[in-house]
């Protein structure tokens, strides 16, 4: 019954996450860039690889033979409202002792997702060695979801992140305030704060 439902809908697969968007599209533009990210040795996982491969992403790969690369389905209605499935995966396995400050060296931003706060080691360890490394940080708050779980520890961190970006839901979900309020508030704790209001 499910396959005969999705049947319906057309489809198509691409390389995603915010941070890999924001990397996959400096690169199509040029940009020196690379990703540090994990897969399981899948379809999927070969598949994201040879994505960002292509455009120039310079990878750092963590392979996991028995986990699944994770993914994201997007259902997209006809007014262009997106609901998101998440299933993290093998992204969500990488062990914090595995990071290393050469893979920050060198480079003039590190760009980190909210969703890494699933894996809190690791998300830690990253803001840690980049801010080391000399890189400045743009962070991007992923989910009003990420935001109730974790307010506390982001408000907390504000202050490390050279930039933040933020919908109009997960600034809302942030502050209890309006998208103003919120951007103020922000910008307050941060050298640069962006709230997006849809188009």
């Amino acid at each position: 019954q499910v396959s005969k439902f999705l049947s319906r809908f057309d489809g198509a697969k691409a390389p995603g996450g915010s941070a890999a968007n924001a990397i996959h599209s400096l690169a199509k533009m040029g940009v020196d860039t690379s990703f540090i990210f994990a897969t399981g040795d899948d379809v999927n996982g070969h598949f994201f690889e040879e994505s960002m491969q292509s455009v120039g992403v310079k990878p750092t790969a963590f392979h996991f033979e028995k986990s699944v690369t994770g993914v994201v389905n997007a259902l997209i209605s006809k007014d262009g409202e997106r609901t998101f499935a998440t299933f993290l995966g093998a992204s969500n396995e990488i062990p914090v002792e595995t990071l290393d400050i050469e893979m920050f060296k060198g480079w003039k931003y590190c760009f980190i997702e909210g969703y890494l706060i699933a894996s809190q080691g690791v998300f830690l360890k990253s803001i840690e060695l980049a801010k080391e490394a000399g890189c400045k940080i743009a962070f991007d708050m992923s989910s009003y979801n990420v935001v109730n779980a974790n307010r506390e520890l982001l408000d907390s961190l504000l202050p490390l992140f050279d930039i933040v970006f933020a919908n109009e839901d997960e600034a809302i979900s942030f502050t209890s305030t309006s998208p103003e309020e919120s951007l103020d508030y922000i910008a307050s704790k941060c050298k640069v704060a962006v709230v997006k209001l849809g188009k």
